[in-house]
């Protein structure tokens, strides 16, 4: 076996060193997980009447879904949104246009 450089002998007691400092320190527990109390699906069926959320896959929410929540201030909301969204007046403009195209 061929020696260890002195050097070398150095860097590898000073890595240890400080990788062994890693572990001495502070008497450090880690924090326990919070356990939810009320979690499961019974308390999502409660939201929701009886049907509780559902996803189907490949089938779109309504367009206004926002109308589920039963928020009038968020129907207000919406309404006075869409009602003054130029982009979205542009883009019904717009795909009239090319359905008149089409037609044409």
């Amino acid at each position: 076996m061929k020696p260890i450089h002195p050097q070398a002998r150095r860097a590898l007691l000073l890595s240890c060193l400080v990788l062994g400092a890693c572990t001495v320190g502070p008497d450090f527990r880690r924090p326990e997980t919070p356990q939810p109390l009320h979690y499961s699906r019974d308390s999502l069926n409660e939201l929701d009447g009886a049907h509780g959320q559902q996803l189907v896959n490949g089938e779109n929410p309504a367009a206004d879904w926002w109308t589920l929540l039963g928020s009038d201030a968020l129907d207000r909301t919406m309404q006075q949104a869409l009602a003054g969204n130029r982009e979205l007046a542009a883009a019904d403009a717009t795909l009239a246009q090319a359905r008149e195209a089409v037609n044409a």
